[in-house]
């Protein structure tokens, strides 16, 4: 989204009258591309953790490559479901607020 409006701004900028200057004053499609990239590196991280903690607990490869296999799909499957329904991840957050809202409450 960020890149397509640096691309209608460059646009823009070559039809502006002479002496109009048109700048982007701050760009929060890099934080946000680093915020994905950081997220996607987690996620892989915690999966090799997962599948290594597994077979410390199981010691078979057998049972940690099934565990393995059926963590990410199960996943999957319930993002590929929320979306038939149309639950959006925003949603996620608010019962998490009502917690952290309610425990601070009781101070």
């Amino acid at each position: 989204m960020a890149d397509a409006v640096t691309a209608k701004v460059e646009e823009l900028r070559k039809r502006l009258p002479p002496g109009v200057q048109l700048a982007i004053v701050t760009d929060a499609g890099v934080r946000v591309r680093q915020s994905v990239r950081n997220v996607e590196e987690m996620l892989v991280e915690g999966a090799i953790l997962t599948v290594f903690v597994v077979f410390l607990f199981l010691n078979s490869w057998r049972s940690t490559v099934i565990t393995g296999l059926a963590l990410p799909v199960s996943v999957l499957a319930a993002f590929i479901s929320r979306l038939g329904v149309r639950i959006h991840a925003q949603h996620d957050f608010v019962p998490a607020r009502a917690v952290a809202g309610d425990r601070h409450s009781h101070r």
